[in-house]
């Protein structure tokens, strides 16, 4: 068999055995991080490099299945935080009245709903009621309202309301006792006997 062989880069000489030392200064210098190999004709990577030029630095972090590693640090998807990639993140619409513990958005008193954008019942019903969600009939969007315990009114339940009216005592501070505030009249429950109509 008669053929010409043609050196790969580094090498010369009719059977390319022997280097050559002119064409050295073209090969690869693999980012400085390992040596280039004439006759496999590539870069032999250092020890904590990889990547066909040796320019990637290894990391020995394992940032699981939401991040990787680069230069020695964990590079988080999107998404993701932490030294390790392991907390989800919240939506920053969260961060405004809430706080986000891993992807889930815990509200502030007072803010209801997936982002905490929603308001919610003010004073959390002041402890005197529940606060419940209600249709606004005026646009089909959901609102928070508290529905006040019995003896209790107002936009918070901070309104304490005549509690009885039989003990010629003014419960609720309003400035008016028992058959003289109209609370007296309102309620059924509340109702003096001694009240005429």
């Amino acid at each position: 068999m008669s053929g010409i062989c043609i050196c790969g880069k580094g090498w010369k000489g009719s059977d390319c055995s022997e280097p050559d030392n002119e064409a050295i200064h073209c090969v690869s210098d693999c980012s400085g991080h390992g040596k280039f190999d004439p006759k496999q004709q590539q870069c032999v990577c250092d020890e904590r490099w990889s990547g066909s030029d040796c320019s990637q630095e290894r990391c020995d972090l394992d940032c699981g299945a939401n991040g990787h590693c680069e230069d020695g640090e964990c590079v988080c998807d999107d998404g993701w935080s932490g030294d390790k990639c392991l907390n989800r993140l919240c939506d920053p619409r969260c961060l405004e009245h809430g706080q986000c513990q891993n992807g889930s958005c815990i509200c502030s008193k007072g803010w209801n709903g997936k982002h905490c954008s929603l308001v919610g019942c003010l004073n959390d019903c002041s402890g005197h009621g529940d606060c419940v969600r209600q249709n606004l009939q005026s646009n089909d969007e959901l609102s928070w309202s508290c529905v006040c315990e019995l003896g209790y009114a107002g936009i918070d339940c901070s309104v304490a309301l005549e509690s009885n009216c039989d003990d010629n005592i003014d419960n609720d501070k309003d400035g008016l006792i028992d058959c003289a505030d109209p609370e007296c009249c309102q309620s059924e429950s509340l109702s003096s006997s001694s009240c005429s109509s």
